[in-house]
């Protein structure tokens, strides 16, 4: 399975993710923004090539089996990196918002 981490740093592109300093937080507002577009992205287009996949498979017209299914796997695979990291996000809100209260 692939590291949400480096997932991460391939999105950002070169760029620096400001985390300590609040400044260049303020300076560059669209990273987080950018980088969670990314992501939806990165799972719309398995998405999209495994239901392909299983039109060209079920028509005879192309494709294996096994290529089916690996592709398939590859677009469960996104989805659930993708509400993975969504929880995680929540959970870490929930937690700052209890730490307001």
């Amino acid at each position: 399975m692939s590291d949400p981490f480096r997932i991460a740093e391939a999105g950002l592109q070169g760029r620096e993710l400001p985390v300590a300093e609040t400044d260049r937080a303020q300076a560059e507002p669209g990273i987080f923004d950018e980088l969670l577009a990314q992501a939806a992205t990165s799972v719309v287009k398995p998405e999209a090539e495994a239901a392909k996949a299983i039109e060209k498979f079920e028509a005879g017209a192309e494709g294996r089996i096994h290529e089916t299914l690996m592709t398939v796997d590859k677009a469960e695979i996104s989805l659930k990196l993708l509400v993975g990291v969504r929880n995680r996000l929540l959970d870490s809100y929930r937690e700052i918002m209890r730490m307001g209260a």
